[in-house]
């Protein structure tokens, strides 16, 4: 008997110790989850302790540990979906423990009692197979090694408990005292749910902590102004482009898009009228592009959108659309509706997979300075990638006006 307390003693132990990193280490986690499970790593201490303590062949301890149990494959399921942060209310999540309460307290001396504990069974089954759809469900979210410890934690419980039953306890009659239980089979059960105990943890943690580094990842290739793409992720996207067009000889289009007299609107109405007018300019590029071009702002009053598979053509109507739609719109600013314009210089055409990405930009800002001599609010096109004058037999230039 000593032994069998032990094991319980070691996996309350697993329980409060893993309370004990989720409040240390999971903090920021909290309402991602963390919370539900260090609730249902509480729940799973208290059954331990149940148990440990209570007599030998006492029943009602039986139906409170199904009553923990149950909730705590209720929490769990609570913490899947606070961590996509869905709403659910706890009530619902509460109904399996109430329904294993009197499910329970029905089978003790009744005569139907195998089937109100197949009842009983089926209520954890369903939990368990709630919990298994919510973690499909998360399949989707890629959310690395986090989210295989869960699903192994989930198959390893679930694999467990089919050897376990299947094993040396069965046979034995239900008022059988714990000891007449082979010391086999407690080992096995102990070190069974400190597996699925540290996994869970382990776990949960892991991928709460992924999340939180793969929104800073994302938060470092944004513009905190506009939230577009900023410099660092353009020059990514638009060596990537760059290759992908050489290696499959496909068109690749540069826009530069620059605010007009964008100086003039920070010394007249300043700065955080000139950064109202910067959101602006950027929420009509946005609206007029589409979504597998690549878009951000490149610094300063510039904005640069990369276009794969765009000829000449097409990234002319693109750009001469883009001004005109700008042109067209106006910014509150002081109260006054303020009219804003910009001018585009840009390159379409044939890339090598091993064009440096500023030659592109190069050609593309020479354009846009065309452009801002013509008069602004225009479009200037580059035809082809700068070459030596004497080995150009075509005009380098294509100018419109929307």
């Amino acid at each position: 008997m000593v032994s069998v307390a032990l094991m319980w003693l070691m996996v309350g132990m697993t329980a409060l110790s893993a309370v004990t990193s989720i409040v240390v280490l999971g903090r920021k986690g909290w309402r991602k989850g963390l919370g539900a499970v260090a609730l249902a790593m509480l729940l799973v201490g208290l059954l331990a302790a149940v148990q440990m303590l209570s007599p030998p062949a006492a029943r009602w301890s039986g139906l409170l540990v199904s009553c923990l149990f149950s909730a705590v494959l209720g929490c769990l399921v609570m913490a899947l979906r606070q961590f996509r942060q869905l709403d659910t209310d706890w009530r619902w999540l509460m109904l399996a423990p109430a329904a294993v309460l009197p499910l329970g307290s029905l089978t003790l001396g009744a005569e139907l009692a195998p089937v109100l504990l197949y009842a009983m069974h089926a209520v954890f089954a369903i939990q368990l197979g709630w919990l298994a759809l919510e973690l499909w469900r998360m399949r989707a979210l890629r959310l690395g090694t986090g989210y295989r410890m869960l699903c192994v934690a989930l198959g390893v419980f679930l694999a467990g408990v089919l050897y376990l039953q299947c094993g040396p306890s069965q046979g034995l009659p239900q008022e059988a005292a714990p000891m007449e239980q082979p010391l086999l089979w407690y080992w096995a059960r102990t070190a069974l749910n400190v597996v699925v105990m540290l996994l869970l943890t382990l776990g949960f943690m892991r991928m709460v902590q992924d999340r939180r580094e793969a929104r800073s990842r994302r938060a470092a290739l944004r513009d905190p102004l506009t939230r577009m793409l900023n410099r660092r992720a353009l020059v990514r996207a638009l060596e990537h482009c760059i290759k992908d067009a050489g290696r499959q000889a496909h068109p690749l289009a540069l826009l530069l898009i620059d605010v007009d007299h964008f100086k003039r609107v920070n010394d007249t109405h300043g700065h955080i009228s000139g950064d109202k007018v910067l959101r602006h300019v950027s929420r009509v590029l946005a609206s007029n592009v589409r979504s597998d071009v690549y878009l951000g702002r490149f610094g300063g009053e510039e904005f640069v959108i990369v276009c794969p598979g765009t000829g000449m053509e097409e990234a002319q109507i693109l750009a001469e659309r883009l001004i005109l739609a700008v042109r067209s719109s106006s910014v509150l600013i002081k109260g006054h509706a303020l009219q804003v314009t910009v001018s585009i210089g840009g390159f379409a055409g044939a890339v090598g997979a091993h064009t440096p990405w500023e030659t592109l930009l190069e050609a593309a800002d020479s354009a846009m300075y065309r452009a801002k001599a013509s008069g602004r609010n225009c479009v200037v096109m580059h035809r082809q990638l700068p070459v030596p004058p004497a080995e150009s037999s075509t005009p380098l230039w294509r100018e419109s006006r929307a």
